[in-house]
């Protein structure tokens, strides 16, 4: 058996490695892309029955400002076999510098053009060794230092599941609040905004590797998890908050709420084939709920939009949604 290496037994990544040839001999000396990390350097590591191998990847655009946070969450994790990735999308803001200051920690880095979130998320899957796979993007973080280790006190009660996933810790300027997502069946992902977080769910490697991410920009998680839940892939949820995930991404920005929504809709029609009267109902409320949402929103400013907001709160819906159309009737 090979002998096990500890380089640093401060950080996750850097406790269990093994010798072996230099990745970059494997691949060929000749590579053009920017690339680095522990695999580089002839580091690998194994899956064990005890101590099973997680892969944590980050994807990256941008995001210098956030991302030493991200990286920080997985090198201090109790855990000692981890294996972490980083693929950045050829940022041009320091990102790399971030991320080269942590090249003797990380497993393997690359930065280079992609096709956007979901090909760079399918192109860290490719690089996964891990028996696990979960993504922690640059802006979000583990929610705490013993999230992975009480993940893999999970799995022998779970042995059966292909995707075991957690709750989400959600954090924004205006407060924060836990996020449950407790119920996985089909009829409840697809008739709500809310998704399982992809921060908070673990998923066998042949999974991922399998089905792969399709081409949504926003929605391309949604779209995963109905495709397994289609395919028969056994979900299970642990009652631990497994992520902090910071508002303000990509897909949580007003600006892009709408094609959002567009994008929800394709994947529930596509997938429920669902084009009766009532669907497209639902459609044309769905768009002008959010198009009042995001008026008063730029009309009163978030302070008010927000204060107006916890008001509501206290009435029941319908007296809400009448409020909602007459302030919307009298500011158009």
């Amino acid at each position: 058996m090979e002998r096990i290496e500890i380089i640093n037994d401060s950080y996750s990544t850097t406790k269990r490695l093994f010798k072996s040839r230099a990745y970059m001999e494997l691949r060929g000396a000749d590579l053009e892309v920017k690339e680095g990390g522990l695999r580089l350097r002839g580091f690998t590591k194994e899956n064990s029955e005890k101590l099973p191998l997680i892969s944590v990847i980050t994807i990256v655009y941008n995001a210098a400002s956030v991302l030493e946070s991200t990286i920080k969450s997985v090198l201090f994790q109790d855990y000692s076999n981890v294996e972490y990735i980083i693929i950045d999308g050829e940022s041009i803001d320091g990102t790399s510098y971030v991320i080269k200051k942590y090249d003797k920690c990380v497993d393997y880095w690359i930065s280079e053009k992609d096709k956007g979130i979901y090909d760079a998320m399918n192109k860290g899957a490719e690089f996964a060794r891990g028996q696990w796979i979960i993504y922690m993007n640059a802006g979000d973080s583990f929610y705490n230092c013993d999230t992975l280790k009480k993940f893999v006190a999970s799995i022998s009660e779970n042995e059966n599941a292909e995707i075991i996933y957690g709750d989400t810790y959600l954090h924004s300027e205006f407060g924060e609040k836990a996020f449950k997502m407790s119920d996985h069946r089909l009829l409840r992902i697809l008739n709500s905004h809310n998704t399982i977080c992809h921060q908070s769910a673990f998923v066998r490697r042949e999974v991922v590797q399998n089905l792969m991410f399709r081409d949504f920009k926003y929605s391309m998680d949604l779209e995963f998890w109905t495709r397994c839940l289609q395919n028969g892939l056994k979900f299970k949820h642990i009652s631990e908050i497994v992520s902090n995930y910071y508002v303000g991404g990509i897909s949580s920005s007003p600006n892009t709420a709408l094609s959002v929504l567009i994008e929800h809709r394709i994947v529930k029609m596509l997938w429920l084939r669902n084009y009766s009267t009532k669907a497209l109902i639902s459609l044309v409320f769905d768009y002008y709920k959010l198009y009042s949402k995001l008026f008063l929103r730029s009309f009163l400013g978030n302070k008010k939009y927000y204060k107006l907001k916890k008001s509501l709160k206290a009435l029941n819906k319908r007296n809400v949604i009448v409020i909602l159309v007459v302030l919307s009737i009298l500011l158009f």
